[in-house]
């Protein structure tokens, strides 16, 4: 019971700390005074006893082997389920994404599109304007993943150079990425089958990849987030197969190489793919009285985290590649500083000014501060702060911190609680439709020469495809499924559940997701605008419960 009791409490504090930012972006529902200190003391007893229920009986469920045991196929459709599990999902998930590919034709554009086509073309841009570059003659640089960037830019310019069309050449990327994203969520489904799990699994996990309609969306969103999705479904796969093989699979030298292969285009594809590398580690200690295995395991994230700092650290300084920006790391700090600014700024001494000021610009970050998004605080960054400048503006973060505690946490939970609070309106939330494509293209890219646009003969299809969304989203049923909240929980509760049964190797798996979750309450930006930060979590969450549950099921 002692798990089911932690869970339940975290998820009673989660949902009135949620319910208290989403309302009054503070605290002061809960410690505004006695009485309401009372009220959320009452709240959370009563949704403790609610969730302790709750989680009891899920566990009860999935408790039950016979539930989980894989029955012979009935009906044609289940024979080919059973015959075909790859080929079967991947036709399915191609045959219902097939609408979105040719309404949103070239592919859906995003802020960051722009920006990073143009760096290929080495033309100014976003990142480029206020980072000290290496060489103006270079303006590729680390802010947006070089991988990413080379690949959605080459495909650009093979477009412009074969077919003479911009529109044709990022429409080269965007198949890419349909294709392997068809590819990679099509082994999960087939990984089902391998642990022996009922055919409806397989069934239903391919019904909310193909109909709910923001997984067809992100696949042909023209973005980092898709691609680095699949590489971390990929490296978990290799980790789900290492541990279930008891090391068997690192004798096979091709999935070795391919297991390299695939941690190192994580690290590559997205800047915090290094963090779910690292966090993974612990995942050797399964294998520790088994020296073999554990050496070959070990040689795996070694070699792929010595590759990435190589490059990065090496040959991207060599190319004149300019790192990111110091800013993106310190989206919480500076949040935390721009709200005290602005609650507090005539109790901020002149000294305290001063320094803020050597690292922000301490007149324009009060009034710029934005709860649900650290990008306008952040664009205040003085790129040529000293390290002795920073060292002092951290100082004063401490001795502000000490000074307003209740401003810095609120500041961070209103900016995170989007990645816990499973019952936020959404209303916020980014769709990334026509809309937004339409202006990204007009407002980043198209002004600097090039020639991006969506089909007018498609239209009718792009209003009937956001006409579906709207209605799906709009449910009260299937508009939690967008809450990024949602696969923190869940991620949280099935792990609870191996805990609880000891099932350690298991719960080790969980550990890439839960580095996921951990880097999201870091991020610039909360659930409540952006769910793309989440992506990586739907796309695991069917591999990481199916695991759960033949783990469970082999033991009993």
């Amino acid at each position: 019971m002692g798990w089911i009791r932690l869970t339940a409490a975290l998820f009673s504090v989660f949902t009135v700390t949620g319910y208290s930012m989403e309302v009054t972006h503070s605290l002061d529902m809960l410690i505004g005074s006695p009485w309401r200190i009372l009220a959320a003391v009452f709240v959370c007893v009563v949704l403790f006893g609610i969730y302790s229920f709750l989680l009891g009986e899920i566990y009860d469920f999935i408790d039950n082997s016979k539930r989980w045991e894989r029955k012979p196929p009935k009906g044609k459709i289940g024979r080919i389920l059973e015959e075909h599990p790859f080929g079967s999902a991947f036709f399915v998930l191609t045959i219902f994404w097939l609408p979105y590919l040719i309404a949103y034709y070239p592919g859906i554009f995003m802020g960051d599109t722009g920006a990073q086509i143009s760096q290929f073309f080495q033309l100014p841009n976003g990142t480029s304007n206020y980072l000290n570059l290496i060489s103006q003659d270079q303006l590729i640089n680390n802010h947006h993943p070089v991988l990413h960037t080379v690949l959605m830019g080459g495909a650009v310019k093979i477009g412009r150079e074969v077919f003479h069309s911009d529109n044709l050449g990022i429409f080269l990327y965007t198949l890419v990425q349909f294709f392997s994203t068809a590819a990679v969520l099509s082994c999960t489904i087939a990984y089902l089958k391998k642990l022996k799990l009922p055919i409806w699994c397989q069934s239903v996990t391919m019904g909310i990849f193909a109909l709910y309609p923001i997984v067809p969306r992100y696949v042909v969103l023209l973005s980092k987030d898709t691609l680095f999705a699949d590489s971390v479904v990929l490296f978990v796969l290799f980790l789900v197969d290492v541990v279930r093989s008891e090391g068997a699979m690192l004798e096979k030298k091709g999935k070795m190489v391919l297991f390299f292969l695939t941690a190192c285009l994580m690290c590559l594809l997205r800047q915090n793919g290094v963090y779910v590398l690292l966090f993974s580690l612990p995942i050797l200690f399964v294998f520790w009285k088994k020296k073999k295995y554990f050496f070959r395991f070990a040689s795996v994230f070694i070699g792929s985290a010595a590759v990435y700092f190589l490059i990065v650290n090496a040959l991207y300084p060599a190319l004149l590649i300019t790192p990111g920006s110091r800013r993106e790391a310190l989206s919480i700090p500076f949040q935390q500083t721009a709200r005290c600014v602005k609650e507090y700024g005539d109790e901020i001494t002149k000294r305290e000014k001063e320094v803020i000021d050597q690292v922000l610009d301490y007149d324009k970050i009060g009034k710029n501060y934005d709860p649900d998004l650290s990008d306008p605080v952040k664009n205040t960054f003085r790129e040529d702060a000293t390290g002795q400048e920073m060292k002092e503006y951290f100082q004063v973060w401490g001795e502000m911190l000490l000074k307003y505690p209740k401003c810095y946490v609120e500041a961070f939970l209103d900016q995170t609680y989007g990645y816990f609070y499973i019952w936020d309106n959404g209303t916020q939330r980014g769709k990334y439709y026509e809309k937004t494509s339409e202006r990204c293209m007009r407002e980043r890219i198209d002004g600097k020469g090039f020639s991006f646009h969506s089909l007018p003969e498609f239209k009718g299809a792009r209003e009937g495809i956001e006409k579906y969304s709207d209605m799906v989203h709009s449910s009260k049923v299937f508009s939690v499924l967008e809450s990024p909240a949602l696969y923190t929980w869940i991620t949280l509760g099935a792990l609870a559940f191996l805990l609880r049964k000891r099932k350690y190797a298991a719960a080790s798996l969980y550990l890439p997701a839960v580095c996921l979750i951990l880097v999201n309450f870091l991020s610039p930006v909360n659930g409540t605008i952006y769910f793309r930060y989440a992506l990586p979590l739907l796309f695991l969450l069917p591999l990481l419960l199916g695991i759960g549950t033949r783990t469970i099921a082999e033991e009993t």
